[in-house]
């Protein structure tokens, strides 16, 4: 009987050769097949004159290979046998051997895009047999390195009223300072001929990045402004705990300057535009705090009383009309009178619409499916009466009310007062005029825009681990902390959110142009411009204001104009710069003008209190109301 080893098939040098020289002519060839099943235990011994299952794993060793190992690592030639005897080289021949396969061809090299990470955490897979497809490696995206992590600042807990009060005059004082320099800067490029023209004492070095984006960094000084104000407000708000009617309306002046000024002409930048949805945003959440502050100090009271006396008079003129006719009961038990017939109750007496009586065709009545069969139906009620408001025997069933009782309940009628009927009617104006200036906003300032034009900002506030009511926790002069997108909400209670995330747009987005804030702001006469942290700032300030008047001056600069001042450049008249820079494109020029192409103008009125044009998407119409208080906030900015 021969051994297990003469009955395995030997290659010989030439035939192993001649193969492989035939598969080096091959291409790439695409995955084997998955590979059959093993066979059962149960299955059938093979006969005598089968193949052997082989015991030993070595002897696959010569002519199993790698799948890794190259073409040009050929297995090695096979000792030849000791003896083979010619009864086992027949049997050999005549039993039905499955060639081996010989060693394939590795694959070409991947692509770097298609490489693996081999930074990436590699998943081990399951080994897999001969012919088997292997499982691809699962893909790790490598974490993008344009998208920085925000810094997580340590908690700080509610502020104390001493730091909100140092917080609220920081922002005034900072908001004044870059109000100042940016119409400032905005007047000088007006063109010579113009009225409105006015020089700059010092101007910036020519060929500076002031110089070259004169149009540009008044843009950004005057949005960096309205958030100062704007955050100085809400300070102030959240100290005392009150929102303030007349406090919010008073930024009411600049802020629609300020829509005007940054309104889109036409321009391909993103960047604008998204600067201009920032202010609608300042918009809509301000006009959202001034009608949150009507309904509850305004409105509500008053209506609450109007609507108690309203059910009451309504109740009183229902007993006296029930009382005056004999033919109506009057309800003294409290239920409701008894109500229509079921439909089933009425289904053997149908109603038909041709001649209204019973059974006209019963044959085609009961013809039809019970679903198209009519059927008794209670009348709805129809009264203007609210059904809060009726008295509570016919609450259950306001269609059983007689049609003169219905209609001396209808004639009963409230007094409001004029103040009442005014702040309802500043609600309602407040109500739509944020509803469409939210509307404005979304539509350029969104969460998409913002990882394509501020990815700074936008990494700031969606790796934030900061609530919506974490506020207090932010400081406005960092750049490198966490954010929270401001949601839209209906009192505004996100708009210190708003003011963070502004902040930051304009910081980051100014880098381009050399915007330094504070830092690079034209002096105004009386006001010393800092540019130093938080707490300094706040403690060199209470010196010198101190040490000035011992007191905290808050009413509108000395140099501060109400309203429109002499000479405000006209929207119809000169060539102002209005508009939007474009990235990239600057011109060099002479003289106070910075080098800039005069912008077409807006169109519109320069009456501040007039129709306010220009607003992409909202804004069509006289949004703004007459009677804010003043202060340094309102009116349109000093020349």
């Amino acid at each position: 009987m021969s051994s297990p080893h003469s009955r395995n098939r030997r290659w010989t040098r030439e035939k192993i050769v001649a193969t492989l020289e035939l598969i080096g002519e091959l291409t790439y060839l695409s995955p084997l097949p998955p590979s059959p099943p093993a066979s059962r235990e149960s299955s059938p011994a093979p006969s005598s004159s089968g193949k052997r299952r082989l015991d030993d794993a070595s002897d696959l060793e010569p002519t199993k290979r790698p799948r890794t190992s190259q073409a040009k690592d050929a297995p090695r030639q096979p000792p030849p046998p000791a003896h083979r005897s010619p009864a086992s080289d027949k049997s050999t021949q005549s039993e039905p051997h499955v060639q081996p396969r010989p060693p394939s061809i590795p694959a070409p090299p991947l692509p770097p895009a298609t490489r693996p990470n081999a930074t990436a955490t590699t998943v081990r897979s399951e080994p897999c047999e001969d012919g088997e497809v292997p499982e691809e490696t699962p893909f790790v995206p490598e974490p993008s390195k344009l998208f920085d992590r925000p810094i997580r600042r340590p908690r700080k807990g509610k502020p104390s009223k001493d730091r909100l009060s140092a917080l609220h005059e920081h922002h005034h004082l900072a908001g004044r300072t870059l109000k100042y320099s940016g119409t400032a800067r905005l007047y000088s490029l007006y063109p010579p001929s113009s009225p409105s023209y006015k020089p700059l004492s010092d101007p910036p070095p020519p060929g500076s990045m002031y110089h070259r984006n004169g149009v540009v960094i008044s843009r950004l000084e005057i949005i960096d402004a309205l958030l100062h104000f704007v955050y100085a407000k809400w300070a102030d708000s959240y100290k005392t705990g009150i929102v303030n009617y007349s406090q919010w309306s008073s930024i009411r002046g600049y802020l629609d300057w300020c829509l005007k000024e940054c309104a889109i002409v036409d321009t391909t930048c993103e960047e604008e535009r998204m600067l201009f949805g920032l202010v609608c945003m300042v918009d809509g959440f301000v006009r959202s705090k001034c009608m949150n502050a009507t309904l509850k100090y305004a409105v509500s009271t008053p209506v609450e009383k109007a609507q108690e006396n309203l059910t009451k008079n309504i109740a009183l003129a229902a007993s006296a009309a029930a009382a005056a006719d004999s033919s109506v009961p009057v309800k003294t038990n409290g239920k409701a009178p008894p109500m229509l017939p079921s439909p089933a109750s009425t289904s053997s007496t149908p109603v038909t619409h041709d001649d209204g009586t019973p059974n006209a065709d019963p044959a085609a009545a009961r013809s039809q499916p019970p679903s198209l069969q009519p059927s008794a139906r209670p009348h709805q009620y129809r009264g203007s009466v609210p059904v809060e408001q009726l008295p509570a025997a016919y609450r259950e069933n306001p269609a059983s009310i007689p049609p003169h009782v219905l209609e001396r309940m209808e004639a009963v009628m409230e007094p409001l007062t004029a103040n009442v009927i005014g702040e309802l009617k500043k609600t309602v104006d407040d109500y739509l005029a944020s509803a469409r200036a939210m509307e404005a906003a979304y539509l350029h300032c969104n969460l998409p825009a913002m990882r394509r034009c501020f990815p700074k900002t936008w990494a700031r506030m969606v790796y934030s681990t900061l609530g919506t009511n974490d506020e207090v926790e932010v400081d406005m002069d960092d750049d490198e902390g966490e954010l929270c997108w401001p949601e839209q909400t209906m009192n505004g209670s996100g708009i210190a959110w708003v003011c963070f995330m502004g902040k930051a747009m304009v910081t980051e987005y100014g880098a381009k142009f050399g915007y330094k804030s504070l830092a690079g702001v034209i002096p105004k006469p009386g006001i010393v411009p800092e540019d130093k942290p938080s707490a300094e700032m706040e403690q060199r300030r209470r010196q010198q204001l101190g040490s000035a008047s011992g007191s905290v001056h808050n009413g509108p600069p000395p140099s501060s104009h109400h309203g429109p001042p002499p000479g405000y450049p006209s929207r119809d008249s000169g060539n102002p710069p209005y508009g939007h820079h474009r990235s990239g494109s600057s011109s060099h020029g002479s003289g106070s003008n910075h080098g800039h192409r005069p912008y077409p103008p807006h169109s519109g009125s320069n009456n501040h209190g007039g129709n306010h044009h220009g607003y992409n998407g909202y804004g069509q119409g006289n949004n703004h109301r007459q009677g804010y208080s003043s202060s340094s906030y309102g009116g349109a900015p000093p020349r």
